[in-house]
């Protein structure tokens, strides 16, 4: 469990869902036309989790456009993006994510995840986090790395929230997962690099209480108004 002395943990994702994870369809990700400076593929759904018996029971919501406020993302905060849905079952790593952040049990919550490939080539490197050093505005965010191909780069750095002090930098190897309290720390991830041709799989996901949830057309229409000229 994360807590305030320790909001961030790396763990090793489990032999069997990772196995799982690593056959989806990340060959099949649709270029993400609102990353203009660098080639990064991308696809997004959401989901409700709810506790039910002996385990997390995962409902994938009706798609819908990603949005976060300008806060959180200065570069094209506020802007309602079209992303193509996830077209496998993912209910299983969500399930895993919920498990091993020992999510509370008496409330249901919402969950986005991204399948994220950045690219790279010898000529351009690949900008794994355009906005920089950032929190997401949600209250867990989980970070786990299904395939690194021929690159080197892409180190994560964790700064407190309030503070701005470095907590550590790690690199996230293939089958890692990073959780974390996005309400007490801050992260940035460094671009990567190859001689030839590269790319870094990724598979975030997001949690917040469903009373809190970012999700719905009038969270759309709530954080597109707190925008400046909107």
């Amino acid at each position: 469990m994360l807590t305030h002395a320790q909001p961030f943990e790396k763990v090793r994702v489990d032999e069997g869902v990772f196995g799982r994870a690593i056959e989806l369809g990340f060959d099949d990700l649709a270029r993400d036309r609102y990353a203009t400076a660098t080639d990064r593929r991308r696809r997004f759904s959401q989901y409700r989790g709810k506790f039910e018996g002996d385990r997390w029971r995962i409902e994938r919501l009706p798609h819908r456009p990603f949005v976060q406020p300008l806060k959180y993302n200065s570069l094209i905060g506020g802007v309602l993006r079209d992303f193509e849905p996830i077209a496998e079952d993912v209910a299983f790593l969500l399930e895993w994510t919920a498990r091993h952040l020992e999510l509370e049990r008496d409330h249901d919550w919402q969950a986005n995840l991204h399948m994220i490939r950045t690219r790279c080539s010898e000529s351009a490197e690949g900008i794994v986090v355009p906005e920089g050093r950032h929190q997401d505005g949600h209250q867990y965010v989980t970070l786990m790395c299904v395939r690194r191909t021929n690159i080197t780069g892409g180190r994560t750095y964790l700064y407190d929230a309030s503070s701005g002090r470095q907590l550590t930098s790690l690199m996230l190897e293939a089958g890692e997962c990073l959780l974390i309290d996005d309400r007490l720390v801050a992260h940035d991830t460094t671009p990567i690099q190859t001689s030839s041709i590269g790319s870094r799989d990724m598979i975030v996901m997001v949690w917040n209480e469903w009373e809190v949830k970012h999700y719905g057309e009038d969270y759309e229409r709530a954080v597109v108004a707190r925008e400046p000229g909107s």
